[in-house]
């Protein structure tokens, strides 16, 4: 099962947005935690053989609405993790990003979320190094 090639608001290998997450169920060693989303009908699963993160929305039954991918993520087959942020921005086409977050995660630990929603993607980036990224389907009104 391919879960490394990721295709712009489409999904990431054989994983597209909107499948139900059952379905991955026979091909994927997922575990439920705890969601860190603000919904309570969230739902978010992980696979920690992949290193990747799978959520969607119990109550609306849309299937699929983000993937999580720590270890390895290509498109085009050029690996995105691992590589400067303006290494990613030229491969993605050189797109800037709507928005750039820090976000701390412990008292020492900031990462910058750079929000680039023509492309559904949120990356995770520490010491100016692409360290993960979130990717979901694109927004009929998003813009970079």
């Amino acid at each position: 099962m391919d879960t490394e090639t990721w295709i712009a608001g489409i999904g990431v290998g054989d994983i597209k947005f909107g499948m139900p997450i059952s379905s991955l169920e026979h091909f994927m060693n997922l575990e439920k935690v705890d969601s860190d989303r603000k919904d309570p009908e969230d739902r978010q699963y992980i696979d920690w053989d992949e290193d990747i993160s799978i959520s969607d929305n119990e109550s609306n039954g849309d299937g699929i609405d983000s993937i999580h991918v720590y270890k390895t993520l290509k498109f085009n087959s050029t690996e995105l993790i691992g590589v400067p942020v303006e290494i990613f921005q030229k491969i993605v086409g050189d797109r800037s990003p709507a928005r750039i977050e820090n976000i701390w995660l412990d008292d020492e630990d900031c990462q910058q979320v750079y929000e680039f929603e023509s492309l559904g993607a949120q990356v995770w980036v520490k010491d100016g190094i692409v360290v993960s990224i979130c990717v979901g389907p694109i927004e009929d009104d998003a813009e970079d």
